[in-house]
């Protein structure tokens, strides 16, 4: 499945999830489930098991969990469309239309190494004045970042990496040769 289909799925989903981010919580209960124990995602894909038996136990596993209707109706049809696979993809789609909504950004911000608590909150804040709008931030280890930082999101790129500037610098001097 392309990224394009896993927007317009998440976009389908998060329009059926009325009841907000709580019915996101149910999914993200078995998409954890499944990351931390992925032989129970192998077991329910396993082609040498019926199908009914499969759908069985998954739907009993949703029941035993209290998953909200609306939440086991789109992890059934996962199930059915074997996309269980991809339900960490959905989620991460749709928290950003959640965040969208709430006039949010998403942002995908590249460190070179770890760095103190105190250095992110100048970095988000930095980026919130530039950007003019409130971030979410997901900070991303990238050895190759020389130092400084790159934010990257849907709508927006700010390079303020050693790195990026060398690539600038690279670019414009083969303008002018």
């Amino acid at each position: 499945m392309n990224k394009l289909n896993l927007k317009i799925l998440a976009r389908d989903i998060s329009r059926h999830l009325s009841e907000g981010e709580e019915g996101l919580e149910s999914l993200k209960l078995f998409s954890e489930i499944f990351n931390k124990n992925p032989k129970i995602l192998k077991l329910l894909s396993n082609p040498l098991i019926p199908f009914e038996r499969r759908e069985e136990a998954f739907l009993k596993a949703l029941e035993m969990a209290g998953v909200q209707k609306r939440s086991r109706i789109i992890l059934h049809s996962l199930f059915k469309g074997y996309a269980l696979s991809y339900l960490p993809q959905i989620i991460g789609e749709i928290e950003k239309g959640f965040l969208k909504r709430k006039g949010i950004i998403f942002v995908d911000i590249l460190i070179p190494s770890e760095i103190g608590e105190g250095t992110k909150e100048k970095i988000v804040k930095y980026l919130e004045s530039n950007f003019k709008r409130k971030i979410k931030p997901n900070f991303i280890i990238d050895p190759e970042i020389l130092g400084g930082f790159e934010a990257i999101s849907e709508s927006y790129n700010l390079i303020a990496s050693i790195r990026g500037n060398l690539k600038n610098l690279k670019l414009e001097e083969e303008l002018w040769q």
